[in-house]
């Protein structure tokens, strides 16, 4: 092997400098080194993934995008663009767990509905088991959940809800059983089912007291929920209007 030592290699006016012909290897030995004062230009896709030195490529070393974008890997390892979503919306898995994405989701409390009575006094008649009889919207964000005509909540989408009937009775006799039923309408399979129920205790005589059965249900379509109460004073007890609903909130 030759060598040449030298200070400076020049091109001939009007040429370039060309080292070695295609196909050479130009090496620069270990402890020895290359130093470019100007610019080097590299063909391109000949920097390999081994060449760059580990948490040395920047941020400013990476493609601009646009403002909330988020960046993942999608098939194959491959860096993949998300483009930001809207207002309001939240980033999910998607149904095959493979990215993530957008979604908008609808609060709960687009279904929510409070029903109430228009005057005091609607009689729980002695031994019986009696409907309670809302016929006031106290409110209706669905706008078609309040069924006043059948004193009901009719519920018109899917999902978790929580429920209740809050009931006050008013005085009556002393060892006074006094007792409010939650009762949820099924539609689907068309059955009803109690499921909840709150007092089954004894009052004082002339007592006044106010009952709250509540429940977390799964409601489908068309599924309706009312209320009864039991009172075995010996006489017709009077339910209070203000202090008494029939109410259901969905939450997912």
């Amino acid at each position: 092997m030759s060598e040449l030592k030298t200070n400076k290699v020049s091109p001939a006016t009007g040429t370039a400098l060309q080292l070695g012909d295609s196909g050479d290897t130009v090496s620069v030995p270990s402890g020895a080194t290359l130093t470019v004062a100007g610019s080097l230009t590299l063909p391109d896709d000949s920097v390999t993934t081994a060449k760059i030195l580990d948490n040395n490529v920047t941020l400013a070393k990476l493609d601009d995008g646009t403002q909330g974008d988020i960046l993942y890997y999608a098939a194959s390892g491959v860096p993949t663009r998300l483009a930001k979503g809207t207002g309001t919306q939240t980033l999910k898995m998607n149904a095959g767990a493979t990215a993530p994405e957008w979604v908008t989701v609808t609060s709960g409390f687009t279904d929510s509905c409070s029903i109430g009575m228009s005057s005091d006094g609607t009689a729980v008649n002695n031994t019986t088991l009696d409907p309670v009889l809302f016929d006031v919207e106290v409110f209706d964000t669905n706008g078609s959940m309040a069924n006043l005509a059948n004193n009901r909540i009719d519920i018109q989408n899917e999902g978790y809800y929580i429920c209740g009937a809050s009931i006050q009775m008013n005085g009556g006799g002393s060892g006074v059983e006094r007792t409010v039923y939650l009762y949820w309408y099924d539609y689907s399979a068309t059955t009803s089912h109690q499921i909840s129920r709150a007092g089954y205790g004894y009052v004082y005589s002339g007592g006044v007291g106010q009952w709250h059965a509540m429940a977390l249900l799964f409601l489908g379509v068309n599924d309706q929920l009312t209320a009864k109460c039991f009172q075995n004073s010996g006489g017709n007890v009077g339910v209070e209007a203000d202090r008494s609903r029939l109410w259901a909130t969905r939450i997912e």
